[in-house]
């Protein structure tokens, strides 16, 4: 009996510990890359006819690339710092 819930023990841990923020992790990752592939095929559909008359016109799909990019290693600096945090307190 103390080993089942032991092992329940454990399987909740680890579903808190790892799979929780994965998912979070993955979902952020998939809005960010839906938005920025949609942004970026609008931007590349309008402007490939227009490419000699402005060619700054590639500058706000940079931005949107770069701040895409910063998110993503946003949201990987905070799981991995709740998961150490998490480890350090065993589970408090």
């Amino acid at each position: 009996m103390w080993r089942l819930l032991l092992r329940f023990r454990l399987l909740l841990w680890l579903l808190r510990l790892v799979v929780v923020p994965l998912l979070v992790f993955a979902l952020l990752l998939f809005v960010f890359l839906l938005i920025g592939g949609s942004l970026y095929g609008l931007l590349v559909a309008k402007t490939i006819a227009r490419i000699g008359e402005n060619p700054y016109i590639f500058v706000p799909l940079l931005v949107l690339e770069v701040l895409a990019l910063l998110g993503v290693i946003y949201m990987l600096m905070v799981y991995i710092s709740k998961i150490w945090k998490y480890k350090k307190t065993g589970g408090r």
